[in-house]
């Protein structure tokens, strides 16, 4: 397990392997939200999570909770590293 660090920018942070950045966006004027994060394996990618339901294509459910986020469901990246597992409870957990 790695905590995920809680970040304003994910930029900002090296590459430090799970920190998540919750952006909230304007589009059409409606507001979306997704999470940005740098891959908990430490290869240093960095992936997007949309959570808007309005999205088009995959997007994951959220708890609402900025301080210990749970997203479901499971996040595998493709290509690359090949990692696979949870963010649940703040917390990243690999399968």
């Amino acid at each position: 397990m790695i905590r995920a660090r809680i970040v304003d920018d994910i930029d900002d942070h090296n590459a430090t392997p799970g920190a998540v950045e919750i952006r909230e966006v304007e589009i059409d004027g409606e507001r979306s939200v997704g999470f940005a994060f740098i891959c908990p394996c430490g290869c240093g990618r960095e992936g997007y999570l949309p959570t808007d339901p309005a999205e088009q294509g995959p997007r994951w459910d959220w708890n609402g909770s900025r301080e210990r986020p749970t997203l479901t469901p499971s996040v595998l990246f493709r290509g690359g590293c090949q990692w696979h597992g949870f963010l649940t409870d703040g917390e990243w957990r690999s399968c």
